[in-house]
């Protein structure tokens, strides 16, 4: 769910002279007993990247001058849940406001033999889900609704359903599916997904989250980055590159022992820049055991190379903090200098927030059709 942080909060996160506020609080394992509650941060930062399964990471240091956070079973250990804020407090009044950057799982401590601090690299959820495997081979009948799959299989895996908002916008099953024994329960909810066309990952609050993928040309603008007097942009570099510009699409299926189920598509159109005579064969390949038709392997086919003769458009930005925003909103980046034909919707691919003083520094892509 979309974090709308009141009009007074955005006025003071966009102001370079405000006082902000951070917070790291330490559960049990119920995700809901504290354990350690404003736990002493030295420094620290939250990584959150679209593109990664795992969207969002979290490195912190933290004072451990009284030793309760030494590495001890019975006390700061694996089992503990790092939940992570930002805010801001207004200097006239001192009203404070805050948000949740994210909720992790602990992977690794260290600790230096001086000074006394710790060293803690944490994970989102994801970590939970695939660190368990089917035991035996298990299957799903088609004509399930993948949301009640996914909450079948991410329940068993121990993320309870007060920590799922499932929207797989009426996608079911086009045929019986089978996981075998040892793949990880991650995986499998990852390749429903995938195959019909959704996104799956963790949110800020920790909450597992099935959402039909956003459109930087439709979607609503969560946030507008500017410069000037009254902007929010620190500094910025743009870049233009061909990595996703494909002419030729692959699509593999499931398979019998007699038939391959397969569909191909290729840009020879006259004319065309992305036509393969004028820039060579590039081939995206894609494979989804979920495509169970020619019919069907054919027509993602098409639809892929409709949308594949595309120009990647990447602004890195500096900016003031804001940390309600999720990898994968739709963003409004206003250059003072644009290109020809620059598109200024683009989807935030990646920021990292700070646990100290400093800007939060930002990616933004749009791929835009080659005509």
């Amino acid at each position: 769910m979309a974090i709308i942080p009141p009009s007074w909060a955005v006025t003071e996160f966009n102001n370079p002279t405000t006082l902000h506020t951070r917070r790291c609080d330490i559960f049990e394992s119920d995700r809901e007993t504290p354990w350690l509650l404003d736990a002493p941060m030295v420094d620290g930062q939250v990584s959150v990247d679209y593109s990664r399964d795992d969207k969002r990471n979290f490195d912190v240091t933290l004072h451990n001058d009284d030793g309760i956070l030494d590495h001890d079973p019975n006390g700061f250990w694996y089992d503990k849940i790092l939940k992570v804020f930002s805010g801001v407090v207004r200097r006239t009044d001192n009203l404070a406001w805050e948000t949740q950057v994210g909720e992790f799982l602990i992977e690794r401590i260290s600790e230096p033999h001086f000074p006394d601090i710790v060293k803690v690299t944490a994970r989102d959820f994801k970590k939970k889900m695939e660190a368990t495997k089917f035991t035996v081979a298990t299957g799903f009948t088609s004509g399930s609704t993948v949301k009640s799959v996914i909450a079948s299989i991410s329940g068993v895996a121990g993320i309870g359903s007060e920590y799922r908002n499932l929207d797989d916008d009426g996608s079911t099953l086009g045929r019986d599916f089978v996981f075998e024994r040892g793949v990880t329960r991650w995986d499998a909810c990852l390749e429903i997904a995938t195959s019909y066309n959704l996104e799956l990952f963790f949110d800020a609050q920790g909450i597992l989250v099935l959402q039909p993928f956003t459109d930087p040309a439709t979607s609503p603008i969560e946030f507008v980055f500017q410069t000037g007097p009254v902007g929010n942009i620190v500094n910025f570099e743009k870049t233009v590159n061909d990595s996703r510009i494909y002419n030729h699409i692959f699509v593999e299926g499931g398979s019998t022992e007699t038939v391959i189920v397969y569909g191909e598509a290729i840009n020879n159109l006259a004319g065309s820049p992305t036509a393969v005579d004028n820039i060579g064969d590039r081939l995206y390949q894609y494979v989804s055991s979920f495509i169970n038709t020619t019919q069907q392997a054919q027509d993602v086919a098409d639809s892929f190379l409709k949308v594949h003769a595309l120009e990647e458009f990447e602004a890195n930005l500096g900016s003031l903090r804001i940390p309600w925003l999720e990898a994968g909103d739709i963003v409004q980046f206003v250059d003072p200098s644009p290109y020809p034909n620059q598109p200024d919707r683009f989807l935030l691919s990646s920021f990292n927030i700070p646990m100290k003083l400093g800007a939060m520094s930002s990616t933004v892509k749009r791929v835009t059709q080659v005509d």
